[in-house]
């Protein structure tokens, strides 16, 4: 017998109406499991108060990573639209400007940077 992803296919299911591919069922699954992703991140973004660290000014930890970033950081859309963003990381100290600014102010200057190919 055909096997579509490890399923079965009889040999008379395209002539069954009632007949559901497999395809469908794992596209179902697929699309609740990124309903389940996109909401997950919204709410990490609401808890994380991500909306009001964007709208913050800039803070002498930031300007102190941005000093200290890698040259070269490239951000945009590609010709598809997608957001693409090209970091030398291997230029830089990360664990030097972390240590100087801490974590949570790394992490924070790392996600406004991530923010910026939106």
């Amino acid at each position: 017998p055909r096997t579509i992803r490890g399923a079965a296919v009889p040999p008379d299911a395209r002539r069954d109406p009632g007949f559901a591919p497999p395809q469908r069922a794992l596209w179902i699954a697929q699309v609740a499991k990124a309903e389940a992703m996109l909401r997950a991140h919204g709410a990490w973004r609401h808890n994380y108060g991500f909306d009001a660290l964007y709208a913050a000014p800039e803070s002498p930890e930031d300007a102190l990573a941005r000093k200290w970033w890698p040259d070269g950081v490239l951000s945009g859309p590609d010709s598809a639209g997608r957001p693409v963003q090209y970091i030398r990381l291997g230029a830089a100290d990360l664990p030097g400007i972390e240590r100087e600014i801490g974590r949570k102010a790394f992490c924070d200057y790392c996600a406004k940077l991530n923010e910026t190919c939106y």
